[in-house]
């Protein structure tokens, strides 16, 4: 029976007595009186508390009413308390108390005038409570007293136990915002599998619902696909009329606060109680952030936010899961306040009570040991919904006597996989469906594709969540073993309006079926790409008309949906097949305006990064890194792949500090967002090798030339096994490859300013200093003696003002007497030819080169630097003159001057044989010019 609190003064010891000594013979639980040596205060507690404690664990407040009880501040103070917790309270007047009144709506039982009549009020009130907290229901035996994984519903509450306390504070909390107003909206909050459905539908509701003076009580909704209309189906049931479209209308009205004060007072007039209020109470709201139309579940957030409003009589209720709070909190669309009401995992102390309590009701009896083995076995994850299927499947196959044996429930469980018979049930059970069905591999297939991606999609935190899913839109070879999962209670086919629907009846399922949950795991990336896909066609379908355009995919996630749409297009839906193509329509068009807005790509510039490609890559191996910043760098941007970048933020953040300085003149072949190969060169080295690298590798792919030419770039040759050529990979350089360069990759139409200007935009940003490093090491070395001289006669003078200090000079100026080129290249020939050198460098690596290139001819020294080794490299292989002539044809048409002052600049103004085009066509695949640049 109900549990009571007696609020008295100190001073009416007597009368409270009596009333505690009358609600134990009337088998009323445990009455609490302050100063009962058994039930009261325990000498040493703290009284306040303790007094607070038990007016919270109370379902009911008798007040002895009595002018001490009134001139009582802490007297008060514990009605104050029970009041705001929404607790029944009943004042019984004891002695005379003139025409004092607790409260206006609060009527007192006169036990002077009438004590008989009143105590037989007082326990009929008092057991109404009992029984609308603990039972009282009737059980419609044509109903299992088990409902396996599916939710108990508002005919379920005589069978439904273990939430007694999570019942009572919850409607306490209801009934406390009805009286006092405050928060209206309430979301409950629970892990999957915590039984929040149940509790809502079967534990609330039909308590609150018996309330019919203070309450009104919606059939409970779910969000679905589309709210506004659930919504509206939800009242038109209530209001037993088929014609819901009307109440859509007044939701979906301009004038939305007019619309629900008119529909308030259309709810209370049917109910014939005009104080009422109305509870809304949504199930598994978390569909309004997923499952649901973005446009009606932003109407229907606002029509609730509009509905808390204090002016109106509603109330509503969120049943959701934990792990959509955050959504909840961020919405934009609902601007009411809301209070959270967290219900947790069953105690295991109750296990015995959900199965027994039903068992009682129903007439079932429980062999010795079986609640203590289930009671054990439910420490385990998902222990409520997989204890319930299990019951179920008990229920489902018990005798006629209705017992429950110990062994039929240990034939559940699988001793060979080590599982209880919890673990077990749900998974033979589906194993089962698919044995007896013994379907083709095609129709194997359809189930995999219907529960992929349509039933099933990975919430934020990672985990499977199911989702319906229209019937019409799963495979049709599928139906039947979907028709069959659903006999076996695993799924749940609904109807939606005009659509059947189909659902996992569990997320429990998701998790504890192995075959399902491999389909799953195998399709994961694809299942969370596709929500983001729906994610983002839901903010273009919001997007105003102006910025439509710039709502749809690009980059990454657009080359996601074209693997999507040429590899899945028949998991996705219409909609967003449509996006996608949209997308895809809207970025042909774009690169189709970009090329019409230029020129061909110079053959000028293909043929010089191709040249100076195939330098950085031989010589960069031998390139003198001397700025430590710049080191750092390299090593960084070296060890880190983009990808691991991405997953490594301490990482990502360093290298940000290392972006492309901003510089109208780059070229926009540096604007690559993704290189050919993969490659990160978002990081800007302003020189050395791997700047030359970075931008020549989004304009070359030697594999792509290779495939062009039909001719490989590099052969074996004389002494390769020699020489260590481990940081080179390359080989020697093939003649016939530089021919064919020479023949069909030259600069051509130079004569067109558009094509001129890209051309030397292209080789004044990123060739110049490697292209004049390369010419004037090349002339020292291997062209005329003058040049050979002038370098002499320079470190014969006097020193640059830096050298002037200190020694070193005379070093260079020895190095540089005793260069001997035929030694040196001998010295690289063979390594056992002793070559002399004071700086313990490689032959023509040599820092006097350096320091003249850059203080006489005004180059890089770091740059000729790389060039020595490469020179030696190409005596080696012997195509040193044909690659010379190649450089020449460059710097003759982009850079005269570095020939000399009196050189003309000389372009080939021929047509460009047929051949460069297919070349340019299929060199502008992977950089942002398209097939007709």
């Amino acid at each position: 029976m109900a549990r009571v609190f007696i609020s008295h003064s100190s001073r009416d010891g007597e009368p409270a007595a009596r009333i505690k000594q009358w609600l134990a013979q009337n088998g009323f639980e445990t009455p609490f009186l302050d100063f009962d040596k058994h039930s009261g205060i325990a000498p040493g507690s703290d009284w306040e508390k303790t007094l607070y404690r038990e007016i919270e664990r109370s379902e009911a407040i008798i007040i002895i009413q009595t002018p001490n009880w009134m001139e009582s501040k802490w007297c008060f103070a514990e009605y104050t308390q029970a009041r705001a917790l929404g607790k029944p309270i009943f004042p019984v007047i004891e002695t005379p108390t003139g025409d004092q009144l607790i409260a206006p709506d609060i009527q007192a039982l006169d036990l002077l005038a009438d004590r008989e009549g009143g105590l037989e009020r007082l326990a009929r009130e008092l057991t109404r409570i009992a029984l609308d907290s603990q039972g009282g229901f009737s059980w419609d035996a044509s109903r299992p007293p088990y409902p396996g994984l599916l939710a108990f519903q508002e005919d379920d509450a005589a069978i439904y136990f273990g939430r007694d306390d999570e019942i009572r504070r919850m409607i306490e909390r209801l009934n406390a915002r009805r009286a006092h107003g405050g928060t209206r909206l309430l979301a409950l909050l629970g892990a999957s599998g915590s039984g929040k459905s149940s509790l809502l539908r079967a534990g609330v509701i039909p308590r609150i619902r018996r309330d019919t003076r203070n309450w009104v009580v919606m059939p409970p909704m779910r969000p679905q696909r589309r709210p506004v209309d659930e919504l509206a189906r939800s009242l038109a049931m209530m209001m037993d009329t088929r014609d819901w479209r009307k109440y859509r209308e007044m939701l979906m009205a301009a004038d939305l606060d007019r619309g629900l004060s008119d529909l308030a007072a259309d709810i209370r007039m049917w109910a014939g109680s005009k104080d009422a209020s109305i509870l809304l109470p949504i199930d598994q709201a978390e569909e309004l952030f997923g499952a649901s139309d973005p446009d009606e579940a932003a109407r229907f957030l606002k029509i609730i936010s509009a509905a808390m409003s204090d002016d109106l009589p509603f109330l509503a209720i969120f049943c959701m899961r934990s792990d959509y709070l955050e959504a909840l909190q961020s919405s934009s669309d609902l601007t009411c306040r809301f209070e959270e009401f967290s219900l947790g995992p069953l105690p295991l102390t109750r296990v015995p009570q959900i199965i027994e309590g039903p068992a009682r009701v129903a007439g079932i009896t429980l062999e010795n040991g079986l609640v203590q083995m289930a009671s054990r076995d439910a420490e385990t994850e998902d222990a409520l919904p997989l204890l319930a299927f299990a019951l179920r499947e008990l229920y489902d196959h018990a005798s006629a006597d209705r017992h429950f044996s110990l062994s039929e429930y240990q034939a559940l469980g699988s001793e060979k996989d080590g599982l209880t018979p919890l673990e077990n049930a749900v998974r033979k059970a589906a194993d089962s469906v698919i044995a007896d069905a013994a379907p083709r591999e095609e129709e194997l297939n359809a189930l995999r594709d219907a529960f992929v991606p349509a039933m099933v999609q990975v919430n934020d935190k990672g985990e499977y969540a199911r989702q319906p899913a229209r019937w019409d839109e799963l495979p049709a070879k599928a139906h039947p073993l979907l028709d069959k999962l659903a006999t076996a209670r695993l799924l749940i086919i609904s109807q939606e309006g005009d659509n059947r629907m189909v659902e996992v009846a569990h997320e429990a399922l998701l998790r504890k079926w192995p075959r399902l949950r491999s389909w799953l795991d195998e399709a994961r990336d694809f299942l969370i790409g596709r929500q983001q896909l729906q994610r983002d066609m839901a903010d273009w379908q919001r997007a105003s008309k102006a910025d439509k355009a710039s709502a749809l995919l690009t980059g990454l996630k657009l080359n996601r949906a074209r693997t999507y749409l040429n590899e899945r297009a028949h998991q996705l839906t219409d909609d967003q097949r449509a996006f996608i193509t949209a997308s895809i329509e809207k970025a042909e068009a774009e690169e189709k305006k970009r090329a019409r807005g230029r020129r061909r790509v110079t053959q000028a510039s293909v043929l010089a990064t191709m040249v100076l490609a195939a330098i950085a890559v031989f010589a960069g191996s031998q390139y003198v890194q001397l700025q430590t910043a710049t080191d750092e760098r390299i090593r960084d941007v070296t060890r880190y792949t983009w990808e691991d970048l991405a997953a490594n933020a301490r990482i990502r953040n360093r290298l940000n500090q290392f972006l492309p300085r901003a510089d109208s003149r780059t070229p926009f072949i540096l604007g690559i967002e993704d290189q050919p190969d993969g490659f990160d060169c978002n990081t800007r080295l302003h020189s050395g090798f791997r700047y030359l690298y970075c931008s020549i590798r989004s304009v070359v792919s030697y594999e792509r030339i290779k495939a062009i030419s039909g001719i490989n770039p590099y052969i074996s040759g004389p002494h390769q096994d020699e020489l260590d050529l481990s940081a080179d990979r390359f080989g020697y350089y093939n003649p016939e490859f530089l021919d064919w360069i020479d023949t069909y990759i030259i600069p051509r139409e130079m004569a067109d300013p558009l094509f001129a200007s890209t051309a030397q935009l292209v080789y004044d940003e990123q060739l110049r200093e490697i292209a004049r490093a390369m010419y004037w090491v090349h002339e020292i070395y291997l062209g005329p003696e003058t040049h050979m001289q002038n370098l002499k006669d320079w470190y014969a003078g006097e020193p640059p003002p830096r050298f002037q200090q200190g020694g070193g000079w005379d070093m260079y100026k020895e190095e540089v007497e005793g260069l001997d080129w035929p030694l040196m290249v001998e010295a690289t020939r063979d390594p056992n030819v002793d070559f002399p050198n004071p700086f313990n460098r490689r032959p023509a690596s040599t820092p006097a080169i350096n320091v003249y290139v850059e203080h006489v001819l005004g180059g890089d020294g770091n740059m000729s630097d790389t060039a020595g080794p490469f020179w030696i490299r190409r005596t080696i292989d012997g195509t040193e003159p044909q690659v010379f002539a190649l450089l020449v044809k460059v710097l003759r048409c982009f850079d005269p001057e570095t020939l000399g002052p009196d050189v003309e600049k000389v372009c080939d103004s021929e047509d460009a044989p047929s051949i460069t085009k297919l070349i340019l066509a299929d060199l502008t695949r992977w950089w942002p010019f398209g097939k007709d640049a």
